[in-house]
């Protein structure tokens, strides 16, 4: 196993280490940074710093484990980060694509930003 130095991660696919700024993060499908959203500094363990277990930061989401490209929520909140990939990037409710979508029974609250129970906007009669 190759080691790779602070602020690499190891990529398994390429079998080479690469810059955490290589990693490439998206917004609305348009490349906006690089590097932003991932943390592979957090640990000193080189089995942490694999492409597979990369710490992914809150407001941001991957699809899958294997992937380099990070995308920017579109509600940031209901990305809640980690170390994995797809829908467990997910705050509880969320769901979808880049965690965008509210489960059935709640709603985006626009205060927020998060899926909320629709019975308590019913309940309180606030929508916003």
């Amino acid at each position: 196993c190759d080691r790779c130095s602070p602020s690499y991660f190891y990529n398994t696919r390429s079998e080479k280490c690469v810059h955490c700024e290589d990693a490439v993060v998206e917004y609305n499908g348009a490349p906006t940074a690089v590097g932003k959203g991932i943390d592979c500094t957090s640990t000193s363990s080189v089995h942490s710093r694999v492409l597979e277990s990369l710490e992914i930061y809150p407001g941001y989401y991957r699809f899958t484990q294997e992937s380099t490209n990070v995308y920017q929520c579109p509600v940031p909140n209901n990305c809640i980060g980690g170390n994995s990939s797809g829908m467990d990037l997910c705050l509880i409710g969320a769901g979808g694509p880049l965690c965008a979508v509210c489960q059935e029974g709640l709603y985006l609250r626009q205060a927020t930003m998060m899926c909320e129970l629709c019975e308590v906007a019913n309940r309180t009669g606030w929508l916003g």
